[in-house]
């Protein structure tokens, strides 16, 4: 297939990464073309591996002067269409994959942006230290997109999102130039936080090509339990308290649609059918410090009129649990073609009404609406699986529950980001005044629109 793109910039682009880091056949394309927003499909008009940043910046010189459209891409795990290119260049960071400095001592890392982040916590872990974001997609996910999407996970009650954890970054900017933001210190006051202004930017400001991590201990002693309550009034009541005299690692919530598409899916009860289903998880450095937290949960659970709570005897156990709820996203769809899957977050003491909205909302369309969430901190995934004929009302319904959170105080996305999926809402929950702030830092920085256009604002220039 020939490319779209002139002759002479494939000729150019080949020059700067080599023969074999430079595609433009169809397959490879089509292989680029969609990531887990599976709905929507774009495809590149030429894919390049870069192997560091002076390359990247080469690539984003010729792209700039030539108004080329460059979209950075890691494992492609995002769900809300970001890292898909409608034309331009695909930027595939894979290659990017060293760990380029491992300091126990001042307990930091400096890393590509390809690097895998279960691959980094294997090395770190052998020095006690972690970088505990904990993705579900952690396996496969890269730190380059967990920066770019301000990525979180299954313990950032205790430990944060990925933000909290970026020290400093190495960033080429749309005329090719680079830049460095931040130090390899736990502190400064030094200037406009910059670090911070491109992680979440979701690859539209620069290209990040280096990122420093600040690590921690990680926990000696862990515990997970499973507790099921038949309202979901009782749970949250017990989150609440819980949360009120300590912090554990992770709380999660797992509602009785997609316990019945995991048992259905194990083809046994794996876990309990109630309305709410709980994961606790706790970490301390010493066994008393977990045993007197594990007695607090216990006795705010039964406080609350929980049926059961088990904690894991071992780590097949805890795994066991975990699993379960990392397969919801991939059970819930079921028999259907396609998914939406919803990323919002509302203030804590309205998760029993968000949820009860999407109950209500999937009542009244007859659609098959799943929920799980980290529901300690107010972020709920509702995921919405449908066939091409209920194409229509799944997106209507799923407009209706974005309108609920963010009349309840929410935003679109706590952890997923915004993507092409969610443009349409961001004014809405903005405002005209900050929207156009945001594309006035855009502006600045990427003038011509090249770096991963199309996302965050609408398609227009900037």
């Amino acid at each position: 297939m020939v490319s779209p793109l002139e002759s002479i910039i494939i000729e150019k682009l080949t020059e700067i990464v080599g023969g074999q880091y430079i595609s433009t056949d169809d397959a490879d394309l089509v292989s680029y073309s969609s990531d887990f927003m599976i709905d929507v499909f774009l495809k590149p008009d030429v894919v390049i591996l870069p192997e560091n940043a002076s390359q990247i910046a080469e690539i984003l010189k010729l792209a700039n002067e030539n108004n080329i459209g460059v979209t950075p891409r890691g494992a492609g795990t995002a769900t809300h269409g970001g890292s898909i290119a409608q034309g331009g260049i695909l930027l595939d960071l894979k290659r990017m994959n060293k760990i380029i400095e491992f300091d126990p001592v001042s307990m930091i890392a400096v890393v590509e942006p390809g690097v895998v982040y279960e691959d980094l916590n294997r090395v770190t872990g052998k020095a006690g230290l972690w970088f505990p974001i904990e993705p579900p997609s952690g396996a496969v996910c890269t730190i380059g997109g967990m920066v770019g999407n301000n990525a979180s996970g299954l313990m950032a009650l205790k430990y944060g999102t990925t933000k909290d954890h970026i020290l400093a970054l190495e960033v080429v900017l749309a005329n090719g130039s680079i830049i460095k933001t931040g130090k390899s210190v736990l502190k400064s006051s030094s200037g406009y936080d910059l670090v911070h202004l491109f992680v979440g930017s979701e690859g539209t400001l620069g290209v990040i090509t280096e990122i420093t991590i600040r690590l921690i201990p990680r926990p000696m002693q862990i515990s997970t339990a499973f507790a099921n309550f038949q309202s979901l009034t009782d749970a949250m009541d017990a989150i609440y308290e819980i949360r009120r005299v300590l912090t554990p690692a992770g709380i999660e919530l797992i509602d009785l649609q997609t316990q019945r598409a995991i048992n259905e899916m194990e083809k046994e009860q794996l876990v309990p059918e109630v309305e709410a289903l709980v994961i606790f998880e706790i970490h301390e450095f010493s066994a008393e410090g977990l045993e007197a937290q594990k007695k607090l949960i216990e006795w705010v659970a039964q406080k609350n009129n929980c049926n059961e709570l088990n904690w894991a005897k071992n780590d097949v156990e805890r795994e066991k649990i975990w699993n379960a709820r990392k397969a919801a996203t991939v059970v819930s769809v079921r028999s259907r073609t396609s998914t939406i899957l919803g990323d919002l977050i509302v203030p804590i003491k309205h998760v029993p009404a968000i949820i009860r909205y999407i109950q209500e909302v999937a009542k009244e369309t007859n659609l098959l609406i799943s929920i799980v969430g980290h529901a300690a901190d107010g972020n709920i995934h509702y995921l919405i699986p449908f066939n091409k004929n209920e194409s229509k009302k799944a997106f209507a319904a799923a407009d209706e529950i974005v309108y609920k959170t963010l009349e309840l105080g929410g935003s679109v996305t706590a952890e997923h980001g915004i993507g092409i999926e969610k443009i349409k809402y961001m004014e809405l929950e903005h405002g005209k005044h900050a929207l156009n702030i945001m594309k006035a830092i855009k502006r600045i920085l990427d003038p011509g629109n090249i770096l991963n256009p199309g996302k965050i604002f609408p398609t227009e220039k900037q």
